[in-house]
């Protein structure tokens, strides 16, 4: 398989006159793993993909379905 060109990809004209350099840089998946650190020296690693706000958010929500509504409170009331 043939290298690709920079005409192939769009690329028509260079900012500056310096020369270019070739190679590849990046290729695989694994060439862009990275481990974050937290400022205790820990290696951080993630959990979960949803963001903490979607995580609330569901929390509140499931807390709010599993009160009774309004009506049901009616309904007790009216049966006491």
């Amino acid at each position: 398989m043939a290298a690709s060109t920079e005409k192939d990809v769009g690329i028509e004209c260079w900012v500056n006159a310096l020369p270019g350099f070739t190679g590849i840089l990046k290729q695989r998946y694994s060439d862009f793993k990275v481990n974050e650190v937290d400022l205790a020296g820990r290696v951080v690693r993630l959990t979960t993909i949803t963001s903490p706000e979607l995580e609330e958010r569901k929390r509140r929500q499931e807390a709010k379905a599993a009160q009774p509504s309004q009506a049901a409170k009616a309904c007790t009331d009216l049966q006491a």
